[in-house]
């Protein structure tokens, strides 16, 4: 077999080693490289479970098949909402959708241009030309840091009639496969082609892109879809790359809420970017007590107002529903009925789960959050970003019931997460004193100062320990931290106001 590449990996001739385009090395095991012959041989085709074990030459169980996958993706950099190299046939098996390179000549980006109509009508061909060569060059030019793009993701497909002085034409945004319509525009051009009106057409179509990966299009939900906030996060990666998550998101919120400010579905997934702006920890001051409230206010503004038009979206609503109790204000109970509706009343299993165990935990009964978590977990494709966020939340739960064992057992299933992303969410997870510390969290705890060790503390109380009603589980959350870190720093490391609430019995 000759040396083949997909996408940024050249494999050589027996899939021994992988060079990535920056000069690294990928070196596969046995158990990889059996997977991968077999997916190559047989592209675009179902591979179920037991062909795969077959190639694998074990008798175990088939979840032997999900590890082995898992394992793989990350060293292929496959992570993320949109596959790269393998896709998930839920139910069934795995498909190897990464085209060779030879296959993929001209199209290996985001949006390929498909069927055009018109180019050699008389009146219409050399400016029809010119519109289509313009247009290509400006989605390429607003898609080039599409990271995890399959080829021929979507495809625009035009068709031109050309008038004595005007050139109208219409153009369809598609997703491939299935041809789905996410985004349609029609244009008149007039001699000379006025780049300003391309410019503004190839940003309504990458918005209606951004809009059916972000918000799911208005396709009814299936058990295995992603909740709001993940589909927002895989929209900003596709669309921005891993060094702009979450900014993708914003610039297209601005433009959708400077053209309609009171559109409700831009409002509540501005007021998630808000809350992600919280969660990642942007700007080095998220969690300022008076800054906080007034993003929390913010917030707390926008999901009401928006509400009563996202009765009939369950995705919608159960993100309104993870709003309303992230915000800490005593909509509890309304955050359940949207919740609990959305579950009976839609097919949105996967994306009702983890809400619904939030609130289980926020009332106390941790092992219903398990349980649910555990229903979510089956739903997740493996190694994806979806089972890393339930799988951390699950976590937090068990920490809460003081079963770190179990929690750090939980932590160790994240896949597809950077050294630097795990050591960071590892300082979360700090043990006790009473507890032996993993030698690379001590040597992480050696390496950081007094200002980090004071951003951990305070982010593990407003964004774990605030999420649990009863004091005793609450104070579990935030012991191992806290004690590690007040050894090491002072007690100045945690502010005033954490130490305050938890000594009240305050943990929500």
């Amino acid at each position: 077999m000759e040396r083949v590449r997909f996408h940024d990996l050249t494999f050589d001739d027996g899939f021994l080693v992988a060079q990535r385009d920056d000069g690294a090395a990928v070196r596969l095991t046995r158990q990889e490289r059996a997977l991968l012959l077999l997916f190559v041989e047989r592209p675009q085709r179902l591979l179920t479970r037991d062909q795969l074990l077959s190639a694998l030459g074990s008798e175990g169980s088939d979840r032997n098949v999900d590890f082995v996958i898992n394992r793989l993706r990350r060293k292929l950099n496959d992570h993320g909402r949109v596959r790269r190299f393998i896709s998930t046939q839920y139910g069934e098996g795995y498909v190897w959708i990464a085209p060779a390179q030879q296959e993929a000549a001209g199209q290996d980006g985001l949006i390929g241009v498909g069927a055009i109509r018109g180019l050699d009508q008389a009146g219409g061909g050399a400016e029809a030309k010119t519109v289509l060569r313009s247009l290509k060059a400006a989605l390429e030019a607003r898609t080039a840091k599409a990271e995890h793009a399959a080829a021929g993701r979507f495809v625009v497909e035009g068709s031109f009639h050309g008038g004595r002085d005007r050139l109208h034409a219409a153009f369809v945004l598609r997703a491939v496969p299935g041809g789905q319509i996410v985004g349609a525009d029609r244009e008149v051009f007039c001699d000379p082609i006025d780049q300003a009106q391309i410019t503004a057409l190839a940003d309504n179509l990458v918005a209606a892109l951004w809009r059916h990966v972000a918000g799911g299009g208005d396709a009814a939900p299936g058990p295995t879809d992603e909740p709001l906030q993940l589909r927002m996060h895989g929209a900003s990666i596709l669309l921005g790359g891993a060094g702009g998550v979450w900014q993708v998101n914003k610039d297209q919120l601005l433009r959708a809420r400077a053209l309609d400010p009171a559109e409700p579905r831009a409002m509540l997934m501005w007021a998630m970017q808000l809350f992600a702006n919280l969660v990642l920890g942007t700007g080095g001051e998220v969690f300022d007590p008076v800054r906080l409230a007034k993003v929390e206010d913010e917030i707390e503004a926008l999901v009401f107002a928006c509400l009563p038009a996202l009765v009939g979206d369950p995705v919608f609503r159960l993100a309104a529903a993870d709003l309303l109790l992230a915000v800490h204000r005593g909509h509890v109970a309304l955050a359940e009925e949207l919740a609990e509706a959305a579950f009976a009343g839609s097919t949105a299993f996967a994306a009702a789960f983890p809400i619904l165990a939030q609130l289980q935990a926020y009332r106390g009964d941790l092992e219903a959050a398990w349980r649910l978590y555990d229903e979510g977990l089956k739903l997740c494709e493996p190694g994806s970003e979806f089972e890393n966020y339930v799988l951390l939340l699950k976590a937090k739960t068990l920490l809460a019931a003081d079963a770190r064992s179990e929690a750090h057992a939980v932590f160790e299933r994240l896949g597809g997460i950077g050294p630097a992303a795990r050591r960071e969410i590892g300082l979360l997870f700090l043990p006790p004193e009473d507890r032996e510390l993993p030698p690379e969290l001590g040597a992480l705890l050696e390496r950081i100062g007094p200002e980090h060790a004071r951003r951990v503390v305070t982010y593990q109380y407003y964004m774990a320990a605030r999420f649990f009603s009863v004091p005793s589980q609450a104070a579990n959350v935030m012991r191992g931290p806290l004690e590690r870190l007040t050894r090491r720093f002072g007690p100045s490391v945690a502010p005033d106001e954490v130490r305050r609430a938890l000594a009240a019995g305050r943990g929500a």
